[in-house]
């Protein structure tokens, strides 16, 4: 069962019956309107995951309401399937620029219905995913990055020379760069090097189905979430409905109308573009979070939870960590007599020491001040005490800048995990003392839990 909420528009009681009738059997919780305004009202206030929108309607159409759910912060990312009885191609490009994402012809085909409502749902829930880590990131004060390229390259698989020609000219006049490919071996070797922004792909391929391709390509990470358009000269119900279970995003019958085929384009990549545009922001703002912006080692609540990881596995698995505590020797007298710019550089080559000294897998991060911890997963006290030193001696020996020729050297307290630990606290409680002990045998030096 689905937890999916519904939305169904329509000024004839019956139609929206049928439908809800036919999304309740798959699980889905339906809504039900009658007009637009009462659509709009019960998209703000139940928030579905779908709305499947008749377009005429008395009062406000389908053409309207779309366009003012667009306008909506609260409900523009929610998919709109507008109905319709409208077969002229004027209606769907109307429809696809008020920012519909796809058509669905009365009397509605309930497999296709079927398969776009799953189709749509899938990419809310994407996009969403992307957008809960990129608000979540920035809730922590990260920024993001929403620069995009400025011209979008296309894909069009396509075996008949005059049709790809047509389709590359139309688009190309629409600002769009195309690379073309006749075969499905060769728009491989051309994705293998090139990612576009969207392909148009032929059902019917000389060397392969354009359906068996289609698949192949969903089964790639780097395209899995790619805008596929399916071309077919058949307009087909099976095919439409097979191509887009396998991963369509949508679907357009030769021959091609200019018209529809910049809408439909457009509006495939709009989609994808807000998706990415997410992903890479939240990517970017998420590891902002998690890094300390001096040093560039990761910052005290990434090191939380490596803390609860690590604990979680010891008492699970049996597995054994060790942690370094570390701090400069002397640090207040350096930006006394050096001043605090000088301070901050110490610290920042301090913090790529650290990383290029300790091995792949061990995290470093700055606790505060100018202390550090790294957490060593599955090694022992011995083999954490020789990281320890190895990073002790490259500090020693590297000749930091603007500290008038001073040795700066760290001291460094070294633990192992205990599956009886409490947390992070803790483990730094005991770290502390070791490092302490360190500090009260000269300094420049590394010392283990054993000797206390």
């Amino acid at each position: 069962m689905t937890n999916e909420k519904v939305l169904v528009v329509d000024d004839e009681p019956i139609n929206v019956k049928i439908i809800a009738s036919c999304l309740e059997n798959e699980g889905y919780k339906v809504f039900k309107a009658h007009d637009g305004i009462d659509a709009l009202r019960i998209a703000r206030e139940s928030k579905p995951d779908l709305i499947i929108l008749d377009v005429m309607m008395p009062g406000l159409d389908g053409f309207e309401v779309t366009k003012q759910l667009r306008q909506n912060p609260e409900t523009n990312i929610i998919p709109i399937i507008l109905l319709t009885a409208l077969g002229a191609t004027k209606d769907k490009v109307k429809g696809l620029n008020a920012g519909a994402d796809d058509f669905l012809t009365k009397p509605t085909n309930f497999f296709e219905l079927r398969a776009r409502v799953r189709s749509l749902l899938k990419l809310k829930q994407l996009h969403e995913k992307a957008f809960s880590i990129s608000s979540s990131a920035a809730h922590l004060g990260a920024h993001g990055d929403e620069a995009l390229k400025e011209k979008n390259i296309i894909l069009i698989i396509e075996d008949d020379v005059i049709e790809a020609k047509k389709s590359s000219v139309i688009l190309a006049k629409a600002g769009y760069d195309t690379i073309t490919a006749d075969t499905a071996q060769e728009a491989e070797e051309i994705l293998n090097n090139t990612l576009p922004d969207l392909i148009l792909l032929d059902i019917m391929l000389p060397d392969r189905s354009g359906i068996e391709l289609l698949a192949t390509l969903r089964g790639k990470r780097e395209i899995e979430n790619l805008p596929i358009i399916i071309v077919s000269s058949i307009d087909d119900l099976k095919t439409k409905v097979k191509g887009i279970d396998t991963g369509a995003d949508d679907y357009i019958v030769k021959p091609v109308n200019s018209l529809e085929l910049i809408a439909r384009v457009k509006s495939n990549i709009h989609k994808y573009e807000v998706q990415q545009r997410l992903i890479r922001n939240a990517e970017k703002l998420l590891l902002q979070s998690m890094t300390d912006p001096l040093t560039g080692l990761y910052n005290r609540e990434y090191l939380q939870t490596v803390v609860v990881r690590e604990m979680a596995d010891t008492k699970r698995y049996g597995s054994i960590f060790s942690m370094l505590l570390f701090d400069i020797d002397n640090f207040k007298c350096i930006n006394d007599t050096c001043g605090h710019v000088s301070g901050d550089n110490v610290l920042r080559e301090l913090g790529r020491i650290t990383k290029d000294s300790i091995r792949i897998n061990d995290v470093a991060a700055r606790y505060g001040g100018d202390e550090f911890v790294v957490m060593l997963p599955n090694t022992t006290l011995n083999a954490a005490a020789a990281v320890a030193e190895k990073l002790r001696l490259a500090v020693e020996f590297f000749k930091f800048a603007n500290v008038a020729d001073r040795v700066i050297s760290i001291s460094i307290g070294v633990i192992e995990g205990l599956a009886s630990e409490e947390g992070l606290d803790s483990l730094i409680n005991r770290a502390d003392k070791v490092l302490y002990f360190a500090k009260g045998k000269g300094r420049n030096r590394v010392e283990v839990q054993s000797i206390l």
